[in-house]
């Protein structure tokens, strides 16, 4: 739309809007729409929650968390590859417990925890593997609608 501002004005509300999370209006590629996802990661994956928990704690948190706040954004955007590797990073300093300060090493590369549980892996999900099969989805459920159509 042209004048988005006009129709902003004269609905009364604020812009960008959000509905279910989402920014309506938002360009797709941009990376605001990703930053309140990051914001509830970093919350939700607190260094005063590692202190608590065990590893096993930390890892069930990861998975729970991982599954729940950012597979409705997945399915509609595609991620940014830095985007991707910042919520990783978050994961990965929450699993290990470092949060700044000392020196930590890692205990498993996190290409090996990544892996599924059979091939040696803790099966936590890649982010843009996953996004990539939200999608395509989508994608599949276009291409049956215009078979149907036929």
């Amino acid at each position: 739309m042209d004048n988005i501002q006009l129709v902003v004005g004269v609905l009364g509300c604020t812009f960008p809007t959000y509905d279910l999370g989402l920014p309506l209006g938002a360009k797709f590629k941009d990376k605001s729409i990703w930053k309140p996802i990051v914001e509830r990661f970093e919350q939700r994956l607190s260094r005063r929650r590692a202190k608590y928990l065990s590893k096993r704690g930390r890892f069930t948190l990861i998975q729970s968390i991982l599954s729940s706040i950012p597979a409705y954004v997945l399915s509609l955007f595609l991620i940014p590859v830095s985007v991707a590797t910042k919520l990783e990073a978050i994961q990965r300093k929450f699993l290990w417990g470092y949060f700044g300060g000392d020196f930590k090493y890692y205990l498993v590369r996190w290409d090996i925890v990544k892996l599924s549980m059979p091939e040696g892996g803790l099966g936590v999900r890649d982010l843009k593997i996953f996004n990539e099969a939200l999608l395509g989805k989508w994608l599949q459920r276009f291409i049956d609608l215009v078979v149907l159509m036929k």
